[in-house]
Order: C-alpha cells, then structure tokens, then sequence
C-alpha cells in the first residue's frame, strides 16, 4: 500500500497483480511506499516488492523462538545452542541475540550461521565454566559462519580451557567474519585461530584474559586480515597481545597494550 493508505485488516488476504502471487497480511506489517517500518520481534515475514525485488527476513531469535532467559544467571545453554542448531540445519542462517546476558557452558556453531547481537556490552554470551565459550568450525563445504555485535565474556578464575572464541576446523574453514566484538575476563586465550583461511576480523577489543588475548596458530592458512583489532588490558606483563605461532598474519591498524 501507499504511504497513507490503511492498512488491510489482519490474516486478509493479499493478491499482488503483477505475478498473481497471494499473500496474508500481517498486524506487525506496517509499510510506508515500499519500506518496512516495523516488522514483528519474531522477524518472520516474507515481503514481497514485485518487480522490487524481495526482503526475507527470517531470523531465530534466542528469546521468542527458543526461550532463552537472558538474565545472566539462568542457564540458557540448551536454549541458545538448539537455536544454533536449527539455524544451521534449517533456511534460518541468523540466530539473534537480542539486548540480554546469556549464561552458557560452551556453544558449537558449524558452517554458515550468523550469530547477531544488538551491540557490545548490549548482547552478552557469558560463562564460568571451565570450557571454550564459543567454538566455530566450517560446514561440509568448509564455509565458516559469522559473529557480529556481541560480547563474550568468561571469568579469569574459570581455569585454562576457557577459551573465549576458538575458531579452528579439524581440515580448515573459510570465509568466516568477526566484527563489531568484545572478548572479555576469559581464563584463557581471548580469541584462538586455528585451521582458518580468507576469513576477516574487523573491529575486534580483547581484555583482562588470563592468557594471551590473541593467539594465532594457522599454519598454510592464507588471506586472514585482522582490522582494528584492539588489545586492552593484560593480566601479567609476561603475556604478550598477539601470540603469533603460526602462520601469515596481516594486520592493519592494530594496537599496542596497556598492562596491569
């Protein structure tokens, strides 16, 4: 509809003219020309724009869809890493986090999932457990997955398994891209890159872990750049920022570290 127009009544039917196609109309739908100006916490309508092209937007949310608490102190692991499991098994690539701290032991995404929060310090998955927070491995055509706008945060006292976000495959992975991320208070390395090629980490803050904040071990894994990615606090001054093992590393504008 127009700018302007009513709205039909919710579950009318719909008919577009041009392809004939049918649609039911939505009470969370609301257009002004051809623009989504609201869409429903459960972001699972289908838009059509005809000759416009399409909009899916077809999101799982932790909350709504899986009933993930978000409080930090419920246990929401089941909640969250069914949710991943339905985005990588199903035509739902993004599990969204919305504003919330989610308590876990120890998450796997595989392949192409994207997981989405609202912002750092906004969307949180947080553990105590002596166990890597966040692990992401490739797909069975080796395509890795995305994160993006989420912080991660352990506990220093967790012990040296916790791993903030482990991304390694046990052939290798591809493609995959951490943006807009804080790594926080893990008992062990912040971020650890394994088997991971032509992937990106791009505005990436990792402080006050118990081990090296970024450790790199990817040997004949090429094209990884890593942008902004920036080294606050270290817990002791015999740790350096970026434990470079193995392998090509690129980075541009990163930063020196302040010790404590």
């Amino acid at each position: 509809g127009a700018a302007g127009n009513a709205l039909p009544p919710a579950n009318q039917i719909i008919k577009n003219e041009d392809t004939g196609t049918s649609y039911v109309q939505q009470s969370s739908l609301a257009f002004a020309g051809a623009t989504i100006t609201n869409v429903a916490a459960e972001n699972k309508t289908l838009v059509d724009f005809g000759a416009g092209g399409s909009a899916a937007l077809d999101w799982i949310n932790v909350k709504t869809d899986f009933g993930a608490i978000g409080d930090g102190v419920a246990d929401d692991q089941a909640a969250v890493q069914n949710a991943i499991n339905a985005a990588q098994t199903g035509p739902k690539g993004v599990v969204y986090f919305p504003p919330g701290m989610y308590k876990v032991t120890g998450l796997a995404a595989a392949g192409r999932v994207v997981l989405l929060g609202s912002g750092q310090a906004v969307s949180i998955i947080y553990s105590t457990s002596n166990a890597i927070i966040l692990t992401m491995s490739g797909d069975v055509s080796f395509r890795g997955g995305y994160v993006e706008k989420l912080t991660i945060r352990g506990i220093v006292t967790a012990g040296s398994s916790q791993v903030g976000l482990r991304m390694h495959d046990a052939t290798y992975q591809y493609g995959c891209v951490v943006r807009d991320v804080r790594i926080e208070d893990c008992g062990d390395n912040g971020l650890s890159v394994g088997n991971t090629f032509s992937s990106l980490w791009e505005n990436v803050f990792i402080t006050n872990c118990a081990d090296y904040p970024l450790l790199y071990d990817a040997n004949n894994m090429p094209q990884n750049a890593f942008r902004s990615v920036y080294v606050g606090d270290l817990r002791s001054t015999g740790v350096v920022a970026f434990r470079i093992k193995a392998g090509h590393f690129v980075g541009y504008d990163c930063n020196g570290v302040n010790s404590t």
